[in-house]
């Protein structure tokens, strides 16, 4: 929630700097590794690329497979 302060004639808009989710498995950004992540890992399966950031890729190595897999399920329940 934005905050606007005015003073002399300025406006001055603040917005509160959330933190990043610390979990690796989040991968809708919602600071909850679950089964909507572990859809999105599925939906991804196979190759898409290295480097190329694909959603799913948790290990960046341009598939999305077991051991991306692995790294969800181990992190499965983590909260930010």
């Amino acid at each position: 929630n934005p905050r606007n302060i005015k003073a002399a004639g300025f406006t001055a808009t603040f917005k509160p700097i959330l933190p990043a989710c610390p979990c690796d498995g989040d991968l809708n950004e919602d600071c909850l590794v679950d089964a909507s992540d572990l859809g999105l890992l599925l939906g991804a399966w196979g190759s898409c690329g290295k480097g190329s950031g694909c959603p799913g890729d948790i290990n960046n190595d341009g598939n999305v497979d077991a051991a991306d897999l692995g790294l969800l399920t181990a992190e499965w329940g983590c909260t930010g």
